[in-house]
Parts: C-alpha cells; sequence; structure tokens
C-alpha cells in the first residue's frame, strides 16, 4: 500500500509529460545525460538536431538552473537542455 501512492504520483508525472511536444528553433545537440545541465560538454553529445524538427516528449526533468527535455530523434534517444531560445514546447 505505501509503495503504491507514490507509484501513481510518479507514473501520473510521466503521462503529464508525455502531453508535450518540442519543437526546434534553433540547430540543439541532443545529449547523452541531462545532469550536465547548462555545462554539458562534447563528451555528452549524442548529436544534432536542426531547426524546425518536432518532436514528442519522453520525459521532463529538472536541474537547479535548468530544465531537461528527454526526446527520440533518428533512434536516438537523448535530453535537450531548454531554452526559449531554441527549443518551444507545446501541448499535444
Amino acid at each position: 500500500m505505501m509503495l503504491t501512492i507514490p507509484l501513481g504520483i510518479w507514473l501520473k508525472d510521466i503521462h503529464s509529460d508525455r502531453q508535450n511536444i518540442v519543437t526546434t528553433l534553433e540547430d540543439v545537440s541532443l545529449n547523452s545525460v541531462w545532469e550536465c545541465g547548462l555545462n554539458c560538454e562534447n563528451e555528452n553529445m549524442i548529436g544534432g538536431i536542426p531547426a524546425g524538427q518536432r518532436m514528442n516528449v519522453l520525459r521532463i526533468r529538472y536541474g537547479k538552473d535548468f530544465m531537461a527535455i528527454k526526446v527520440e530523434y533518428n533512434k536516438d534517444t537523448g535530453w535537450l537542455i531548454y531554452s526559449s531560445e531554441y527549443l518551444r514546447i507545446s501541448e499535444k
């Protein structure tokens, strides 16, 4: 019983995240980890995503000073570090 409530909250959070779409406004980097936040380096980069791409959000995580968005692009799954300058999030 004690495990049921946290599990339900976690599943609801994931469902809420997946109701969003992210659109790239500029070319962005796809990173293998989200924890690096605004300080991600080339060693964490999986690849690039060109401007104008729309992707389903798989998960959203929050760091101290940033938001990271997990997406799948061309069979690669990774994290985008959010900035309103180069990403737009909207509901499906």
